[in-house]
């Protein structure tokens, strides 16, 4: 054993030893009480839809909020029954969407594709359309090919589709 004398602290119900300066435990001494959080009463649950409401957008931003909530709305009603990986993956997807609309907004309010500015926003605004079409792509919502008439004559005289779709 070293040449200390250990300062001792109560904490909850266990008294703890700890070496001075170091801050360390002395070996065989209680470890501090540690949380233990049970079901959906811990901060981790809801924590980064806490962070998106509050501290991720400055204040001017906020109208996002919404564009975002419905996106991954819309691809978790698009992919039935998704695994939590497949819900982050959606996730980051409508991150990305949330990017490219405050890039096309930077890019509104600096006056269109010709100024200077916008020479440094266009790849932003293509690598964040790319992560987001590599995410759908990952999870399965890529896009399909429809069936498309050859002539206006074989469009109009088409049956139109019933759609079973919830509106």
């Amino acid at each position: 054993m070293s040449n200390f004398s250990p300062t001792t602290t109560v904490r909850g119900t266990a008294e703890v030893l700890r070496e001075p300066g170091s801050g360390r435990f002395v070996k065989g001494t209680a470890q501090p009480e540690r949380h233990s959080w049970r079901g959906k009463r811990g901060p981790a649950p809801l924590s980064w839809r806490q962070f998106w409401a509050r501290k991720a957008l400055r204040p001017e931003d906020r109208w996002l909020r919404g564009i975002i909530h419905e996106h991954a709305g819309s691809l978790l009603s698009d992919k039935p029954d998704p695994s939590e990986a497949e819900k982050h993956v959606i996730e980051q997807a409508s991150i990305a969407r949330g990017v490219q609309c405050l890039v096309l907004n930077a890019l509104r309010e600096s006056g269109g594709v010709s100024t200077e500015k916008a020479e440094k926003l266009l790849p932003v605004l293509a690598r964040f359309a790319d992560i987001e079409l590599r995410a759908l792509l990952a999870i399965g919502l890529e896009r399909r090919a429809k069936d498309v008439p050859r002539t206006m004559s074989e469009a109009i005289l088409a049956e139109p589709e019933v759609s079973n779709e919830r509106t």
